[in-house]
């Protein structure tokens, strides 16, 4: 029941924005963040690369289009965004750092694929990206 609630909701909120424009950046940015938050990162997506397209040099947009990109795995398409955003504003940390993290993430699925092809065959390399991926994680949870 509570998931039609959400669809229904999310309906209502698509047919009554394709009537009219939104007025500002922010309410576009809501919207968007309202999906996001809901996991429907393809409705997000649509709406901000909308902005992208009015506005190619604001960082949050691109920030956000990072992010969704992560979330759907798309990791080339974050790298991208994220490298806007440290073009756009190289002191700004969060693209700095959300790229960190992108590319922590792909080392701990290099180091899990490398310790599956090799766990036959050489048992110390095997050892040793066990032990990697453990030091990725707890450098990334602190845990």
């Amino acid at each position: 029941m509570y998931k039609l609630l959400i669809i229904f909701t999310t309906i209502l909120i698509v047919s009554g924005c394709a009537g009219n424009k939104h007025k500002t950046l922010a309410e576009d940015m809501e919207l968007a963040e309202h999906f996001y938050n809901r996991a429907l990162y393809s409705e997000a997506e649509r709406i901000l690369l909308g902005l992208r397209d009015t506005m190619p040099e604001n960082y949050d947009i691109h920030f956000r289009l990072g992010n969704i990109y992560v979330r759907t795995g798309q990791f080339p398409a974050a790298e991208s965004m994220y490298r806007k955003c440290i073009d756009l504003n190289p002191e700004e940390p969060k693209g700095w750092y959300n790229l960190s993290l992108l590319r922590v993430k792909q080392a701990i699925a290099i180091s899990e694929q490398g310790s599956r092809k090799t766990a036959l065959t050489d048992a110390n390399y095997s050892r040793q990206f066990v032990m990697l991926r453990e030091g990725l994680i707890t450098a990334i949870t602190g845990k």
